[in-house]
């Protein structure tokens, strides 16, 4: 099989038209297709997300408005807020996307609404298992405060942590039974 950027118009012709002229405009298309195709390789942006380096994100974040983008962040994090950048605006103002969020930019973790744990009306607090810091959790407010609706107001975040420990359990059944024997009870 011929490749794209090996392929000449004289390998389609069967050789009774292959003349000198046509060998040699043959030769000039191929040369002017290879040097488009170096050049696509450049431009391709939004397919090459994971590729491109950090300089050209930051330009490529600023041109989508990703909402979500920080400069400071970690290069993975900043791929993955470029790449969810248009379904996020799809989601804008959801529970799922504010979850979703959580997810890329601290890890883990999840949204519970005010009716989930019996807070005030329109009120939502972040459940995660992540080491926060109080920077962090300030930085992660004010990005939250992009994606939620304008309505919902944070309660707070909850920090969950799991623990892990031996607990032994005993059980005891103890049934006592009376008898009337002649009038008496009985054990």
């Amino acid at each position: 099989m011929i490749k794209l950027y090996d392929v000449e118009i004289t390998d389609l012709l069967p050789e009774n038209l292959k003349s000198n002229e046509v060998i040699a405009y043959s030769y000039a298309f191929k040369k002017a297709c290879r040097y488009v195709l170096d050049r696509v390789d450049r431009i391709e942006l939004y397919t090459n997300i994971d590729k491109l380096p950090e300089n050209i994100l930051d330009y490529l974040a600023l041109e989508l408005r990703t909402q979500y983008y920080d400069e400071d962040l970690n290069i993975t994090v900043k791929r993955e807020l470029i790449k969810n950048t248009l379904p996020w605006y799809m989601k804008a103002g959801t529970a799922v996307a504010v979850s979703e969020l959580l997810t890329t930019v601290i890890g883990s973790g999840s949204v519970q609404e005010w009716f989930e744990y019996g807070g005030d009306p329109y009120m939502f607090k972040i459940t995660t298992r992540e080491q926060l810091t109080r920077e962090n959790i300030e930085k992660f407010a004010a990005i939250i405060d992009n994606v939620k609706n304008a309505r919902s107001k944070l309660d707070g975040f909850d920090k969950e942590e799991l623990i892990t420990m031996n607990a032994n359990i005993g059980c005891g059944l103890c049934i006592n039974k009376f008898i009337r024997v002649g009038g008496e009870l009985c054990l």
